[in-house]
């Protein structure tokens, strides 16, 4: 398979680009004082409308996308919107993107196990075909000590896993009023050991996948951000 481009530009947003194609996930507005700029891209995919999640105009000549059910983007690349509820009950939509016979599944703020078991038995199949999966260190609300990452990886098993919804070290130490999601780090670092994942610290916001390439179940971490990420406190 061709080699999948992944950019860190913190929180849940990355830039992936494969196949001459950019598709950005859940741009972040300035929530917690931290502007990303614009980023170039030919397609958005957002989970919710929440600040960290939905910021639109982060790429603001893209086409967007919030909708349930499958969509194709290009001739061999197909998304697919799947409805589920966060820890507190609002609506997290987990994408699906499958470029041939390989997908990448972003689960966003998944929390509630109830709306995972409801799902179709379509949307499952979706689900296991996932071979990179995006997921969120965050415990979640309905079952003590059970991270969000652990949840979605009862329904699929992918080779590679990527922790998001946090900044990295270098960013947070770089910005004095980000000392609190330092955190987040420790979060990390357990969902992994529960997971048992090797880890793959990554030097920078940027890295080139051939999935054929890994022989073990691999979580990637990024040392740090895209560089046009800025802490803006006023």
């Amino acid at each position: 398979m061709q080699k999948i481009k992944l950019t860190w530009y913190g929180r849940c947003c990355f830039l992936i680009e494969i196949n001459n194609k950019k598709i950005l996930i859940d741009p972040h507005d300035q929530f917690d004082d931290v502007y990303m700029g614009i980023v170039d891209a030919d397609h958005v995919l957002i989970s919710s409308v929440a600040h960290d999640h939905g910021h639109i105009a982060a790429s603001p000549n893209s086409l967007t996308h919030h909708e349930v059910g499958s969509e194709i983007l290009e001739s061999n690349i197909e998304i697919a919107g799947i409805m589920t509820k966060e820890s507190r009950g609002t609506s997290n939509l987990i994408y699906n993107i499958k470029i041939d016979n390989f997908s990448i599944t972003c689960f966003a703020d998944l929390g509630d196990p109830q709306s995972l078991e409801n799902l179709s038995q379509k949307d499952k199949k979706v689900l296991q075909s996932t071979n990179i999966a995006f997921v969120r260190p965050n415990q979640i609300l309905h079952e003590p000590k059970v991270t969000s990452g652990e949840l979605a990886l009862r329904y699929c098993d992918p080779k590679i896993i990527i922790p998001y919804h946090f900044y990295p070290a270098k960013f947070i130490k770089r910005n004095e009023g980000l000392k609190k999601a330092l955190l987040y780090l420790v979060w990390v670092d357990n969902m992994i050991e529960k997971l048992s994942y090797k880890k793959q610290r990554l030097d920078g916001c940027e890295v080139e996948i051939d999935i054929d390439d890994y022989d073990n179940k691999t979580a990637i971490l990024f040392s740090d951000i895209h560089p046009q990420v800025v802490y803006k406190k006023e």
